[in-house]
């Protein structure tokens, strides 16, 4: 079963850059909004979340955190979150790992470096829990 992916990106363009990236090694789900991150969520498995900074109905930082202190990912194993922003200043960066963020990669990003940081975040998931 290839690994699940959510991707909570409003930017047209940054989805299909995304798309193009991590099509094939990993299932997909796009969200544009935090909305819509909640359903896909609640709907099943999730592996990965990757998010931006700025969506249209809220921050990502405020819902990195809500993300770690909700019982139903809790249960899931709280996939882990790697955050893709435009937002490059160290102040961003640590707001982000406070927040909960396993990465932080800043756009633009070179799709092979995304690919391997994503791959990678969840083989060291998958071996954290195959261990536990």
């Amino acid at each position: 079963m290839k690994p699940r992916v959510l991707v909570v990106e409003d930017a047209p363009d940054q989805m299909l850059l995304i798309r193009a990236t991590l099509n094939g090694d990993f299932e997909l789900a796009f969200a544009a909004t935090l909305t819509e991150a909640r359903s896909e969520l609640a709907a099943g498995r999730t592996d990965l979340v990757l998010l931006d900074s700025n969506l249209p109905d809220g921050n990502g930082f405020d819902f990195c955190a809500e993300l770690s202190g909700q019982d139903r990912v809790a249960a899931a194993g709280d996939p882990p979150v790697v955050f893709l922003s435009g937002l490059k200043d160290a102040p961003d960066r640590i707001r982000a790992f406070r927040a909960g963020a396993s990465d932080y990669l800043t756009k633009p990003f070179h799709p092979a470096e995304l690919r391997a940081r994503v791959a990678a975040r969840i083989r060291r998931e998958r071996e954290r829990f195959s261990s536990a």
